[in-house]
């Protein structure tokens, strides 16, 4: 049914956060003229409150609009329909497609605000899968993997069950929990992706964490050593190198949209970004050939398949049609990982820096 409602008295949709994307001047303008040349087309669906008020559901320009050429006394129809809180919310993630397409930043804010509404119990995304191993389960409101400690662990989530909200590929939902995670942890600020598309805070956000595996593998091993003082070092300068490769990744992303091509790969940009922090003398070990000779057969026997991980992850391969998807997705990701993180330290070693 349609109501007549005056301005004063209509409200956003509670899951859309203005301050977080605010509102497109040039598209407001646009629909200035276009409701001067043609009225307003009182098309917008809308819920109705218990305290006579009503809250859209989508076209929140066309409200701002509205607000700029009119009192809050004037009067217009809008469509009132019973819809509940996870239709308004899933709403509020198409509208923010519809108008800010692929932005990194509105795709977070989108998981935000889904994520805080299931964590206040607003909304649910559906049963969780008994066989889900548990480091892939976050807990609301905590965008962390595998929990976070002393939080609740009453509303776990996962990528799957927000994919099938939003109707997201996986990729980007992954990819957006990422960005959420990074940035609940200090290791990025909201700020940083601005102006990034989906694929590009994907990659970004690669190369931070192949930043942080990097530096936490150097810690482990001067812990292993006994030396303490020197891994409190490297953590600390840990961090300020996984700002570096971000700062470099986002720079170059910043470059190519002025020029209009792609000119060199996140991976390629923050290769050189580790190689200008390598050490530049070889006295890092007390016997750094003892040390590589030791670490080369590590590495020949990751996987050979007389050692027993390889021997474990080829029986898994051959009997892949009974392995869950989750756990499947997650063996192709950590070996996506391995196989990169191998080649960008083999161009290292071979380039002679």
């Amino acid at each position: 049914m349609k109501m007549k409602m005056q301005l004063r008295n209509v409200r956003p949709n509670p899951f859309r956060h203005i301050e977080r994307y605010p509102i497109q001047e040039e598209k407001i303008t646009a629909l200035k003229k276009s409701i001067k040349d043609t009225e307003f087309w009182e098309n917008i669906v809308a819920r109705q409150k218990p305290d006579g008020t009503v809250e859209i559901a989508y076209g929140h320009h066309r409200l701002h609009a509205l607000r700029e050429m009119y009192s809050g006394t004037h009067e217009f129809d809008f469509i009132i329909k019973d819809l509940d809180e996870t239709a308004m919310c899933k709403i509020m993630v198409h509208e923010n497609m519809d108008e800010w397409g692929s932005s990194a930043s509105v795709e977070q804010e989108s998981l935000r605000a889904i994520v805080e509404g299931y964590a206040d119990g607003r909304i649910e995304l559906g049963e969780l899968s008994k066989d889900t191993p548990s480091s892939q389960i976050r807990y609301a409101p905590s965008f962390i993997q595998g929990g976070r400690a002393g939080l609740n662990h009453a509303r776990p989530y996962t990528t799957t069950q927000l994919a099938s909200f939003t109707g997201w590929k996986d990729w980007k939902v992954k990819a957006v929990l990422a960005s959420l995670e990074l940035i609940e942890q200090g290791s990025m600020k909201d700020d940083d992706y601005k102006g990034l598309m989906s694929s590009q805070q994907k990659e970004v956000n690669t190369e931070v964490k192949r930043q942080q595996k990097i530096t936490a593998k150097r810690v482990e091993m001067l812990k292993e050593e006994g030396d303490t003082e020197e891994a409190e070092v490297v953590a600390k300068r840990g961090e300020a190198e996984v700002k570096q490769v971000a700062n470099a990744v986002i720079k170059n992303f910043t470059k190519d949209k002025e020029k209009g091509t792609p000119t060199r790969t996140a991976a390629e940009v923050a290769s050189d970004v580790r190689a200008s922090n390598s050490p530049k003398d070889a006295v890092e070990f007390p016997d750094i050939n003892k040390v590589a000779g030791k670490l080369a057969v590590k590495i020949g026997n990751l996987l050979d398949d007389d050692k027993e991980m390889g021997r474990v992850l080829r029986s898994i391969i051959k009997s892949k049609r009974y392995l869950a998807d989750n756990y499947k997705a997650s063996l192709i990701d950590n070996l996506s990982d391995l196989a990169d993180s191998a080649n960008i330290l083999a161009k290292q070693l071979k380039s002679g820096k």
